[in-house]
C-alpha cells in the first residue's frame, strides 16, 4: 500500500497522473480528489476516507480499479469522475451523494445505499 502524510486535504490535480502502484491508502482528513488526481494509474484497490468529499471530474478515469465503495461523506460525484474505468464493475454509492449517468462506466453496477 502506498500512503499519504496524514495532513493532507486535497490531492490537486494530475498529482498522480500515471501512478504506478496497484493500491493506495488515503488518509483520514482527505476531503477531494481533484480532476485526473488519479487518472490512468494502476491503481486496482482503493481505500476513500469518511473525510472525502467530493470526487472531481476524471480523478480516476482510465485507472484499473474494479470496484468503488464510495462513504457516506462524500456529497458529490462529478460527470466522468470513473470515466474510461473498463475494469470497474461494481460501485456502492450512498442515496444522498450526488451523481450522473456520466460519472461511471455503463458497464458498472451501481449498488445505492440508504
Amino acid at each position: 500500500w502506498t500512503s499519504l502524510p496524514d495532513n493532507t486535504r486535497v490531492i490537486g490535480k494530475y498529482n498522480f497522473y500515471e501512478f504506478k502502484s496497484e493500491t493506495i491508502n488515503l488518509n483520514d482528513g482527505l476531503e477531494e480528489l481533484g480532476e485526473y488526481s488519479l487518472a490512468y494509474s494502476d491503481i486496482k484497490e482503493i481505500k476513500l476516507p469518511n473525510t472525502l468529499k467530493i470526487l472531481r471530474s476524471r480523478c480516476l478515469t482510465g485507472s484499473r480499479i474494479k470496484t468503488l465503495y464510495i462513504p457516506d461523506s462524500v456529497e458529490l460525484v462529478e460527470d466522468r469522475a470513473c470515466s474510461s474505468c473498463s475494469d470497474l464493475m461494481e460501485v456502492s454509492i450512498s442515496k444522498n451523494t450526488k451523481y450522473s449517468n456520466n460519472s461511471f462506466p455503463s458497464n458498472a453496477k451501481i449498488i445505492v445505499r440508504d
